[in-house]
């Protein structure tokens, strides 16, 4: 008997809730110190990926502490619950009349930023996204904005990249053979991404076998999956969420069929709970996005001490590379902060501009210098695999922990 469209959905939902320890409270006034604003996705189907970007930022500010903090003061975090795009500017409002943070920091998605970083504009406070990636969160002229992390467009090419630079070498055929597809979730983040790797193709003159899109109500892939082994694509570029990313993995165990690779842009191919839901079919899995923790160490010295610290704290692995990204993008921020003039935002859009890291300078193996929009220009994704159960970096080849596997 095939699982249903609404036992998957619970299932993510589980998955979901899973991490989310915190209940969604409103933020407490906080005496003393220099004082951060947090808001992410903390309860609801976000909440997962909400709590591990958390987690990096947590990570990062005990460590700033135990360093003597930031202009001689402790840095203290609180935190507001971010669950949907009407939420974050509540949220700030509520924040801000309860703790008048000095700087704020998020989102995890793309639809959370862009609403939250709006808000923080129009407050005249700081606001420093660490990961979310929509290259239109950085177009709107702000201020006080800075995005510490890749943008969409540099995932998308990094996924389209990978097909000519690791898939047709490993199989010594040109691209041509490999007849790419993009699959992806009609959703606007899904969607946006295969925009942009379709624009990535044409650029470099690859041929699509086909661009196919499919309903979050739809609770089975199989007929776009034959349709996909008809056109003979070898290897498919999936963008979606976690209820629909099992179902595609289980379509195609049910299909007997499946391409030479399947690279998923998108945070829920690189959240282990998504490899614990769906086992052995995620094996050889790519994932564009964020450094895994499984990292070469010459490309990212630090991944594995801040993998230790996480360890320490939370008693277990790190779920994902987001919380590496988020305790990368902290760590610029708070040099930024202690060279400022002051944390006002115009006085700390000046530090920030000012303020550089080399190419493996943080944790995730990024450097930092920043454009006058506030984007990091040293932010680059990487493509990890999942191998046995972990997900390695395999490619570009600087970053990569190993070879990528081709089951």
């Amino acid at each position: 008997m095939h699982p249903t469209r609404r036992g998957l959905i619970g299932a993510a939902g589980a998955l979901a809730t899973a991490g989310a320890v915190r209940a969604a409270e409103p933020p407490r006034p906080v005496a003393g110190g220099i004082v951060l604003g947090a808001l992410f996705p903390l309860t609801g189907r976000l909440a997962l990926a909400g709590d591990e970007s958390l987690r990096g930022l947590e990570l990062a500010v005990a460590e700033q502490n135990r360093l003597g903090g930031v202009r001689g003061e402790r840095l203290r975090l609180v935190v507001a619950d971010a669950a949907d795009p009407a939420g974050p500017a509540a949220a700030l409002h509520r924040l801000v009349a309860a703790a008048r943070p000095a700087v704020l920091f998020g989102t995890t998605t793309d639809a959370l930023s862009l609403a939250a970083t709006a808000a923080a504009e129009v407050a005249g406070l700081p606001y420093f996204e660490l990961c979310a990636t929509a290259d239109a969160i950085t177009a709107r002229g702000f201020g006080g904005l800075f995005r510490t992390c890749p943008t969409a467009s540099a995932v998308a090419a990094l996924a389209v990249d990978a097909v000519g630079g690791l898939v047709a070498p490993a199989f010594g055929v040109p691209v041509a053979v490999l007849r790419p597809a993009i699959l992806h979730l009609d959703a606007p983040g899904p969607a946006a991404m295969a925009a942009l790797q379709m624009a990535r193709l044409r650029a470099l003159g690859i041929s699509l076998s086909a661009v196919m899109a499919y309903s979050a109500a739809a609770a089975d892939l199989a007929v776009l999956l034959r349709r996909l082994r008809e056109t003979r694509a070898e290897v498919v570029l999936h963008g979606g969420f976690v209820s629909d990313t099992l179902i595609l993995f289980r379509a195609m165990r049910r299909e007997g069929w499946r391409p030479r690779a399947v690279i998923g842009c998108g945070g829920a191919y690189a959240m282990a709970d998504t490899y614990a839901a769906i086992g052995a079919d995620f094996e050889g899995a790519f994932a564009a996005g964020f450094t895994p923790y499984d990292v070469a160490p010459a490309a990212a010295p630090e991944a594995a001490p801040v993998a230790a610290l996480y360890r320490a704290r939370w008693g277990m692995a790190p779920r994902s590379g987001l919380s590496l990204a988020t305790f990368a993008g902290a760590r610029v921020a708070f040099a930024a902060m202690a060279a400022a003039a002051s944390l006002a935002a115009p006085a700390l859009r000046t530090a920030v501009l000012a303020t550089r890291f080399p190419p493996a300078g943080l944790p995730a193996g990024w450097g930092a210098a920043f454009s006058g929009a506030g984007q990091n220009l040293l932010a680059t994704p990487a493509l990890g695999q999942w191998q046995s159960g972990r997900l390695a970096a395999v490619w570009p080849p600087g970053f990569a922990a190993g070879k990528a596997r081709w089951p």
